[in-house]
């Protein structure tokens, strides 16, 4: 939403199947912050990532995470404001605060490893902050209550995956090419593709696609279902190699096909497909 220089954040908006929905918009100005390149010296400039452009401001966010299992806090919850840059970690008691934020309404966003990503929008106001309180269900909780009948998700091609390869545009590993790859994690099937990018920054993995205006997110879909906020650490957790049926990289955003386009932002996408035998991961 914007209004002249003013602007707010891009959240997501729950519309009921038969109804509508409202929403107010808080819109504000911010500042427009680049931060250099991680990439070390030695790269070379032509491979080198550009500058992330952020939005920072005076706004601040407080609020706690909880576990779906019994509502009880959850610590070490990854959690951002969208386009920001900036990351905080709740504590032992599930809270957290976000400072240097800028105002208007924004989007919220939280990530722990085993648990389902979740978001939330917030209106941060000069005179107060925001509040979020968030509920995070375990990818184990989530993925119990999910039945497949077929062995494979696109059997005699009910989802289009057969057809879509044979139209040539994106690339596409099939079951039986991932099983000869013995990839260690499902992202590793990522790095085969040109034009994908995982970066490592410590503390966490992140996608990018060199589209034609630099690097971007792609947005990400399993058995044809967005999923929002997905790092690649997140969708190692909740898909095995094994359990990988078919996967659909399109590097381009004119290339993804329109029923993929529905989360598209601007980037290219990633789609999943899952077998109906999930093997339990090894332990160490």
């Amino acid at each position: 939403m914007a209004f002249a220089a003013d602007s707010s954040g891009v959240i997501a908006v729950d519309v009921p199947p038969a109804g509508v929905a409202m929403r107010t918009f808080y819109i504000a100005n911010s500042v427009t912050v680049t931060l250099a390149s991680t990439d070390s010296a030695s790269v070379p400039d032509s491979l080198r990532m550009p500058g992330e452009t952020v939005y920072r401001g005076p706004g601040r966010v407080t609020g706690v995470v909880r576990t779906g299992l019994d509502n009880s806090p959850l610590p070490d919850v990854r959690l951002t404001v969208l386009g920001t840059g900036l990351t905080v970690t709740s504590n032992a008691k599930g809270e957290f605060a976000l400072n240097e934020l800028p105002l208007g309404t924004q989007m919220l966003t939280a990530h722990k490893v085993g648990y389902v990503p979740a978001d939330a929008a917030v209106d941060i106001l000069a005179d107060a902050p925001g509040r979020a309180e968030l509920v995070l269900p375990t990818i184990k909780s989530v993925m119990d209550t999910v039945k497949v009948v077929a062995s494979r998700v696109y059997d005699a091609d009910r989802n289009g995956f057969l057809s879509r390869q044979k139209l040539g545009f994106g690339h596409f590993f099939s079951a039986d090419q991932v099983a000869r790859i013995a990839p260690v994690e499902t992202t590793d099937l990522l790095r085969r593709v040109p034009s994908v990018l995982i970066t490592d920054n410590g503390f966490e993995h992140t996608v990018l696609m060199h589209g034609a205006l630099g690097y971007c997110s792609p947005a990400v879909y399993v058995d044809g279902t967005a999923v929002t906020g997905m790092t690649p650490d997140d969708l190692d957790m909740m898909v095995l190699p094994e359990a990988v049926a078919g996967m659909e990289v399109y590097t381009s955003a004119v290339d993804a096909p329109p029923q993929f386009q529905i989360a598209q932002n601007g980037c290219g996408v990633i789609v999943v497909w899952t077998q109906a035998t999930r093997k339990p991961k090894p332990q160490p």
